[in-house]
């Protein structure tokens, strides 16, 4: 599997993965558990050696978070995981996580309590990166194609009510 991405469906939570053949490190996965059980496993699986790929949370009409994750044994040199940043918490996170030399790796949005949230993952190991957030439609396909001109290939787009309408946040890399 190579990513999993949960969505909010009238009553319901679906999950979308993405699968892969081929050669790879070897992975584990979790889809549909509650934010405490997510931080259980998390911590447990940081602990013994396995990076967060992608950390997907998604919120039910009640306003539980329910988490789905994908982890690779690699390594990835630091780490720092947040699934719970509003957009603001996320650009700092983003400029800190620059300062300390780590790159953003994986990105996903949601709404939970009536406002925008991010859930990213930044390592010290990921390859160079353009990432943009708070976009309009129309500025997310200007960036779009800027980073295509330049050759970068989309890693991750999220969308998120906020702002007097849709944003979006995107992830480019070689």
């Amino acid at each position: 599997m190579l990513a999993t991405r949960h969505t909010a469906l009238p009553g319901t939570v679906a999950s979308s993965p993405i699968f892969v053949k081929g050669p790879g490190p070897e992975f584990t996965a979790y889809h549909g558990v509650s934010a405490t059980e997510h931080q259980k496993s998390f911590d447990k699986l940081t602990k013994d050696g396995w990076l967060p790929v992608n950390v997907s949370p998604v919120s039910r009409a009640s306003g539980e978070r329910v988490y789905a994750a994908f982890y690779e044994k690699r390594d990835a040199g630091g780490i720092f995981v947040k699934s719970f940043l509003t957009p603001a918490e996320y650009q700092a996170a983003f400029d800190d996580n620059a300062k300390a030399g780590r790159r953003l790796a994986y990105l996903a949005a949601y709404t939970n309590g009536g406002g925008p949230r991010i859930s990213a993952i930044w390592t010290a190991k990921a390859p160079g990166a353009v990432a943009r957030h708070g976009l309009t439609g129309a500025q997310y396909q200007s960036e779009y194609d800027t980073q295509r001109r330049q050759g970068l290939l989309t890693r991750a787009v999220a969308a998120y009510e906020g702002g007097n309408g849709t944003r979006f946040a995107a992830l480019w890399t070689k």
